[in-house]
Order: structure tokens, then sequence, then C-alpha cells
């Protein structure tokens, strides 16, 4: 099952989704828009994409080959891009696993101000165009 490119745009009273296991991929910003949504979960025996704090995050990639044909590359969910951050207060914990991040993946997050990353990874995150908007803040251990 897909989610096609656009499927939920702009669907305001959007507040939460969930994605069952036989979701298998998702066309071009699915969720584009949808400024309500509050939560996504994911089935947990979803093979391509699972949920963090309400975020969802994709287990793979696509790629096209010079013949047209789409072949996908899973990765293991402790190496995931983040797709969809959900509307949150303040700060958004990126989680360990994120090896990248979507180009809208904080649309939905209007008042975000803070995005808290894995310790150690200040520097790798501070790359990503994603995230410029943003103060980026090392996760502290106490």
């Amino acid at each position: 099952m897909k989610f096609e490119s656009y499927a939920f745009m702009n669907c305001v009273s959007l507040r939460e989704i969930f994605v069952p296991k036989s979701v298998t991929r998702m066309g071009r910003y699915p969720f584009l828009g949808c400024r309500s949504i509050k939560r996504i979960t994911v089935d947990p025996n979803n093979e391509y994409y699972f949920s963090i704090e309400g975020a969802l995050l994709f287990c793979g990639f696509y790629v096209n080959d010079e013949h047209g044909h789409q072949w996908f590359y899973q990765y293991s969910r402790e190496h995931a891009r983040l797709m969809v951050v959900p509307k949150k207060l303040v700060s958004y914990n990126l989680p360990p696993c994120t090896s990248g991040i979507h180009a809208r993946a904080f649309d939905h997050s209007e008042s975000l101000c803070e995005v808290v990353v894995p310790k150690g990874s200040l520097e790798k995150y501070q790359k990503y165009p994603e995230l410029k908007s943003f103060k980026l803040v090392e996760e502290t251990t106490l």
C-alpha cells in the first residue's frame, strides 16, 4: 500500500495519523499543509516506517537507475531518515538513529524553536540545511 504524493494535502483537521503495517511507500509530501498533526503512530510490524515521539521516520531510500527503474535500499532502524515532525511546543529531541532529514520534515512545527541533537553530533547536524532555522542544542547526560 502507498500513501500517494500530496495524499492529505492541506487537511487542516487531521490531528493524528496511524500508518499500518501494509504501507511500504509514501509519495512526495503526503502531509503537506497538515498544520494540526500532533502525533504519527506506526504499526510496530511495519518494516519501512516507524515513529519516535510522534514523528515519522523512514528506514530506507529509493534510487532511479538510468533505465527508469526504481530500486529500494533499506536501512536499519538505527539509520533512518526523519520524514515528518508533528506540531510540538518548543523543543524536539532528534532521535540518535537519524542519518538523514527530509527537506520538509519540520514544516508542521511552527512553534518549534530548538532541536536537541544526540551528544557528540552537534557539528554533524549544523551542516543540515533543514535545521538552519532552529537553535541546535547538544543533548546532555545527567
